[in-house]
């Protein structure tokens, strides 16, 4: 039932929200299921062809296929048991989060200022991933790298007040830092 669903609305917005309170499955359905989110086509020019090209750049994604993809990485982050995330974990999806929100960037060319880009998840996904290596490591340049990466998110969707608000949490916590003179506890 959640895979037909995933496979029907895996692409509008409301797909995560919607399956959220049902991912409580057990470890069988949870391993077909997360096979499923993990075959999620990543079909996105590469960074270096786009800025090759980029006077006849067009993304081979749509809009539809960035969702899917956004949607599987919630789902898969939201259903991973905490004894299952380590640093090495955390590190390659913020690699993955931060690679395919820079090639999906270009979908969201043209936007007006009022909107949101539709890369926007990534970033957040990349920024609370930051925070989660943070708390497993105790380093605080995870959190630093987490302030770069959402203050060039806004520039780029200056709406966006989920980036601000994970923004402020980390602020709030390099304040912590900085005031207890370099200790700060994860």
């Amino acid at each position: 039932m959640i895979k037909d669903y995933f496979e029907k609305f895996g692409d509008k917005a409301c797909c995560f929200e919607d399956l959220k309170p049902y991912m409580d499955l057990d470890p069988d359905n949870l391993a077909q299921f997360s096979a499923l989110l993990e075959s999620v086509p990543k079909s996105f020019v590469s960074l270096h062809e786009a800025f090759r090209n980029a006077s006849h750049y067009t993304p081979q994604t749509t809009v539809s296929e960035l969702r899917r993809l956004i949607n599987s990485f919630k789902l898969l982050r939201y259903s991973t048991p905490s004894a299952a995330v380590t640093v090495e974990v955390e590190l390659k999806r913020i690699i993955a989060y931060v690679r395919y929100y820079f090639e999906a960037l270009p979908l969201g060319e043209g936007l007006p200022s009022t909107e949101l880009q539709h890369a926007d998840d990534l970033m957040l996904l990349a920024g609370n991933a930051f925070v989660n290596l943070w708390k497993l490591t105790g380093d605080e340049g995870h959190l630093f790298n987490a302030v770069y990466l959402l203050e060039y998110a806004l520039t780029k969707s200056t709406q966006s007040f989920l980036a601000r608000l994970i923004l402020i949490r980390i602020y709030r916590l390099l304040g912590e830092y900085l005031a207890g003179a370099g200790t700060m506890k994860a």
